[in-house]
């Protein structure tokens, strides 16, 4: 990008932005459709090999609600059972196996807005790469013999920029809960 002062820089946007940018589909739904919803997710981000494996991260609470809707039709009790299993690791559509990935983390405000925790990522990880921006930088600190801080001790210190490399955005998608 060109910065105000004329300048180039390097920008790392994330996932979100990138797949905004690119066009990845985006559906809205109702908790009620959230199966049929995430089954077209998939159908509709099909740009790779038949029967991939793929990861939708979303908050603990719309995983394990998916995972009880697929589970209702087949989940089945005798009277001894006293122990219902609801979750679910993957749902195998046939041409798309889905890994359940929950992520709290979309839950905290500090590190995402509010509209996060209602969101829902089908991510293929086989078309991210992860590179390096800039060089690795690494040195040690100034001790107080040389002039450098109070301490009497010296550190070490690295520095990198680290992304990803995102070659296919369409493949992944977003599924929005109302």
């Amino acid at each position: 990008v060109t910065l105000a002062n004329g300048n180039k820089a390097k920008t790392m946007g994330g996932l979100y932005p990138t797949m905004l940018a690119a066009g990845s589909p985006i559906i809205s739904t109702t908790t009620a459709n959230m199966d049929v919803a995430l089954e077209d997710l998939a159908l509709q981000t099909e740009y790779g090999d038949y029967g991939t494996t793929r990861f939708l991260y979303g908050t603990n609470r719309y995983i394990l609600q998916l995972s009880k809707v697929y589970k209702s039709l087949l989940t089945r009790y005798s009277p001894d059972d006293e122990v219902a299993k609801l979750g679910l690791s993957s749902i195998n559509i046939g041409s798309t196996n889905i890994v359940l990935v929950p992520y709290k983390r979309f839950e905290d405000r500090g590190s995402f807005p509010s509209s996060w925790e209602k969101m829902m990522f089908l991510v293929d990880h086989k078309t991210m790469t992860p590179v390096q921006c800039w060089g690795e930088e690494s040195g040690d600190t100034l001790n107080r013999v040389n002039n450098g801080t109070r301490e009497t001790y010296q550190d070490s210190w690295i520095n990198v920029t680290f992304s990803c490399e995102f070659n296919n955005p369409p493949s992944c998608g977003i599924l929005k809960v109302l």
